[in-house]
């Protein structure tokens, strides 16, 4: 093969990379800026049981149940799932249900033979909800506004019977932090853009809300019972769809957490996430397969073109452009879903984030993590 046509090849399989980027920023990333959801605000609110999971999180109980015992909403209770606790978070509990009547909590004992995941807690505590909209969340999750169940709830309709909400991380100091942070807006963007697009894929189980006869109808957890993560992201992706699936995502919706403070915490987090998305559904793996393919691949070739002089012109500026868009989309996204921004770092993240996924899904693959959700 000549020269000139081998670059000729060059030039054509960056610039197809680059548009491929192109589009998921501007059709499924950038859908939050501009694309209007419909209204499905029923006459009247529903009632909802809220349920939580909780293992050894007595400090967490103590300090972010209190927003959720005192929503402003009309009819609902809270279910907490006390899973195999060795810490004093019965007791919180039995604290929190002599003065709250709508508060329901259960205990799961440690069985010395069975061993089991999150999932259990999680049908226990639907089985224990009373109503039949549900709205889950996490005991590490405090709600932004007193208005969050009526913001989540108020999306049910007899067309929509799934509600994708978003969570915020506590801004903290150090690196760590600031990838969590960028991680949670491009998750939020990307599973937000896919179902405002019509291809709902996964949900987040901090800030999540169906109905309780479509768990049972289909199932519920059959089929990945045993991945130790997957109570939220399988779930939606098994069983959401156009039809069924809103989004939401204002202020008064959002709830918020607190990210891992050690890396090894953060890495087991990844691990078992990554796990559960190989269980995904083939088209959802494959449009989030060419995603990070086509940036790794972009970058790659782009920047070899430039070192070896192959149309240095066109390469340039289009790393620029893609630098420049994906610069942009981030941060507009960041505004609007009331989230820090990324101004600096924005380019080491963009490249670091995919590579750290490359590494912990070999890991996954040579070495599989285990059931235990803690």
């Amino acid at each position: 093969m000549n020269l000139p046509l081998l670059e000729l090849i060059i030039l054509l399989v960056v610039s197809l990379l680059f548009a491929l980027q192109l589009f998921y920023y501007l059709y499924f990333y950038s859908a939050v800026l501009w694309v209007k959801k419909e209204e499905n605000t029923p006459a009247d609110p529903v009632p909802v049981s809220v349920i939580m999971c909780a293992k050894n999180e007595a400090k967490n109980l103590k300090e972010n149940l209190p927003a959720i015992l005192t929503q402003d909403y009309p009819e609902f209770q809270v279910v907490v799932i006390n899973d195999c606790s060795d810490d004093d978070s019965e007791d919180i509990l039995k604290e929190f249900k002599a003065q709250n009547p709508h508060l329901h909590f259960s205990t799961i004992k440690e069985d010395p033979i069975f061993k089991h995941g999150k999932k259990l807690a999680v049908l226990l505590g639907i089985k224990a909800a009373k109503y039949d909209h549900l709205l889950f969340t996490d005991a590490d999750c405090m709600p932004l506004s007193n208005q969050w169940i009526r913001s989540m709830s108020g999306n049910f309709s007899s067309k929509k019977n799934i509600v994708l909400g978003t969570y915020n991380l506590k801004k903290e100091k150090g690196f760590l932090n600031h990838i969590q942070q960028y991680e949670n807006l491009l998750s939020k963007i990307t599973y937000l853009g896919f179902a405002l697009r019509n291809m709902p894929f996964m949900g987040v189980g901090g800030n999540l809300a169906y109905v309780k006869r479509l768990f049972f109808d289909n199932k519920g957890f059959a089929g990945h019972y045993h991945v130790p993560s997957g109570d939220d992201d399988l779930f939606v992706n098994k069983v959401s769809n156009k039809e069924n699936t809103t989004v939401e995502f204002s202020p008064d919706a959002q709830v918020i957490t607190t990210g891992k403070s050690q890396w090894n915490h953060y890495f087991k987090q990844k691990r078992r996430h990554l796990g559960a998305s190989t269980l995904y559904k083939k088209r959802d793996k494959t449009w989030l397969f060419l995603d990070t393919l086509s940036m790794g691949l972009f970058y790659v070739f782009a920047v070899a073109a430039l070192v070896f002089k192959v149309y240095p012109v066109v390469m340039a500026s289009l790393l620029a452009a893609r630098i420049l868009v994906g610069f942009t989309v981030i941060n507009l996204c960041a505004k609007k879903l009331n989230q820090q921004k990324f101004y600096t770092s924005f380019l080491l993240l963009d490249l670091l984030l995919p590579s750290i996924y490359l590494f912990l899904a070999v890991k996954n693959k040579f070495r599989p993590s285990g059931v235990r959700w803690k």
